[in-house]
């Protein structure tokens, strides 16, 4: 073969090898490809119109979404997804923790700052789930046979606090204070599902508990407590029948009660109004314990009759009680003491032959001075001072238990 021969070979054999190496990379069967463009426009995203909550999500797409973002818009605030490849596809992941939230949801896709498609969603709350939450008010009421009324309510909400749906069965169950039991049943509106208490006419506790789903509230207790008293009694008790000032007569009420028959509550006040033989007033009071108020009345310093009076809020009364109280003294010895420069008042002996208590005190009024002097009892005698006065002569008025004594005074000096 000539030179010029192979030359020509070599060559027609090079353009023929060039020609299969370009039909081999862009024929069909090659790995070079063009890359997908970008659609102007895609018939939908495959989200689901609807889901629950706490789901995850997975949008795939059918082209290079490198340039592209997942705008999802929420009621608590927007979020920007990034794009994922996994064996050559795109697509979209979104996480549960992004659908947490009921409500509807905006999916805007956007590709090079240009927006391809959007769509709506809509996400439903889940099942109730503790805590169950349930509320009572007011937290008592008057036993009055329904005049009266409480309310219990709960707002069920999912696992992540969304408020349920509406018409979630919520159950009330109570045990009112007649020891029965009753069992309703509520759907939620707008979140919320509660139930009025009405009161009975027995006091005590209703124990209340509320159950939505497999969701169970805490115990709640609702205090029905006794109305306004009826008219009641009152009677004295250890009454020494003597008007010495100084001993007590015990006065105690019977039990009050509502118009129920219900024993009106602890520490209740009672105004009693005493009413002494000169017509003086004494209020007083006291406070119920099991339903009975107790006083201690101190003797009127006068003989004659006193009368008693209760009342509780100034409607419900007592009867009208009358004693009578003789005099504690039968005479009132006095004498002026010349040497003492006093009044000396006794011997103060007592309706059983015994002295006056130590303590009591005695009154003498000197008309001219308008002076009220006063002298304490021991052993039985009273001793008014007078070094205070200037000499002169003096009368006085001494007076105990209704006794009444004039006594001469004659003072010669003031040293």
């Amino acid at each position: 073969m000539t030179k010029k021969l192979k030359i020509a070979t070599i060559f027609i054999a090079s353009f023929l090898l060039m020609v299969f190496c370009y039909l081999f990379v862009f024929s069909k069967g090659g790995h070079v490809e063009e890359p997908t463009l970008v659609p102007s426009e895609i018939k939908d995203l495959s989200f689901p119109d609807s889901i629950s909550v706490g789901r995850k999500l997975r949008h795939e797409v059918g082209f290079d979404a490198s340039n592209c973002h997942l705008l999802l818009s929420t009621s608590w605030g927007n979020y920007v997804v990034e794009p994922q490849q996994e064996n050559d596809k795109w697509f979209f992941a979104i996480e549960d923790s992004l659908t947490q939230t009921a409500g509807v949801y905006i999916l805007d896709l956007a590709c090079a700052g240009r927006l391809i498609k959007s769509k709506q969603m809509q996400v439903f709350s889940g099942l109730p789930a503790e805590p169950l939450e349930a509320f009572i008010g007011s937290k008592s009421i008057e036993a009055d046979n329904g005049g009266h009324w409480a309310m219990i309510l709960a707002i069920p909400t999912d696992t992540f606090e969304n408020l349920t749906a509406d018409k979630t069965l919520v159950n009330f169950s109570l045990y009112r204070p007649d020891e029965r039991f009753e069992k309703l049943n509520r759907n939620t509106e707008h979140g919320v599902a509660y139930h009025k208490i009405y009161s009975k006419s027995k006091v005590g506790k209703t124990i209340i508990g509320v159950r939505a789903g497999a969701a169970t509230a805490k115990e709640k207790e609702l205090l029905e407590m006794p109305g306004f008293p009826v008219n009641f009694k009152i009677y004295a008790e250890r009454v020494y029948s003597y008007a010495d000032k100084r001993q007590n007569f015990h006065l105690k009420t019977s039990v009050i009660k509502d118009k129920y028959g219900n024993i009106v509550a602890d520490g209740t006040l009672l105004n009693i109004d005493v009413t002494d033989s000169d017509n003086s007033k004494r209020i007083l009071t006291s406070y119920t314990m099991d339903g009975v108020a107790e006083l201690d009345i101190q003797n009127p310093s006068l003989a004659g009759k006193i009368s008693i009076n209760g009342s509780i809020y100034g409607d419900a009364k007592s009867n009208k009680l009358e004693l009578s109280f003789k005099k504690y003294l039968a005479i009132l010895p006095v004498r002026f003491s010349a040497e003492e420069k006093a009044v000396i008042v006794g011997p103060l002996v007592g309706p059983l032959k015994q002295y006056m208590s130590d303590g009591a005190e005695i009154e003498m009024y000197i008309e001219s001075l308008d002076m009220l002097k006063i002298g304490v009892v021991k052993n039985g005698y009273a001793k008014i001072d007078l070094t205070d006065m200037k000499a002169g002569n003096y009368k006085g008025l001494v007076s105990s238990g209704g006794l009444e004594s004039e006594v001469d005074i004659k003072l010669k000096t003031n040293e």
